[in-house]
């Protein structure tokens, strides 16, 4: 990650998709001490918070809602390198990784949230309390 942050800060499309000036050396993104310094200064309800969001952003995204939604789950192998926390070997991918719970509208293809997990295989008896996944379609209660 480090690699791909410090080369991506320089990307022209990415500066210019944020408003800064594609071709100017001042105007390069964060670099990865910044990203782990964002990183560490969340807490595990900011995170929340964000997940929350982006199911929010999800919800705005319809003017009216449909009369059905497909919700997909799926986990995705995110591989890692070095001694990162959580970060644990996974026989089905033969590597290190984090195991990220990806949550789409099936018909759509829409992404509503996703959760960052350890890489280890899930047992699939927490997806129901530890996801911020809501009881209502359309009024996002918290499932506790």
């Amino acid at each position: 990650m480090p690699n791909d942050s410090n080369h991506l800060r320089k990307d022209p499309m990415f500066k210019l998709a944020v408003g800064r000036s594609p071709l100017n050396a001042e105007t390069h993104l964060a670099s990865a001490p910044t990203f782990t310094l964002l990183g560490k200064g969340l807490s595990r309800r900011d995170i929340y918070d964000l997940a929350y969001a982006f199911a929010e952003h999800f919800l705005s995204s319809y003017k009216k809602p449909p009369k059905l939604a497909v919700i997909d789950l799926d986990h995705t192998a995110s591989l890692t390198h070095g001694a990162q926390q959580y970060s644990l070997f996974n026989t089905k991918y033969g590597n290190t990784c984090y195991l990220p719970l990806m949550i789409f509208e099936g018909l759509s293809g829409k992404l509503i949230t996703a959760i960052l997990r350890p890489g280890k295989t899930p047992s699939g008896r927490k997806h129901g309390r530890s996801s911020p996944l809501f009881a209502n379609t359309y009024s996002l209660r918290p499932i506790k």
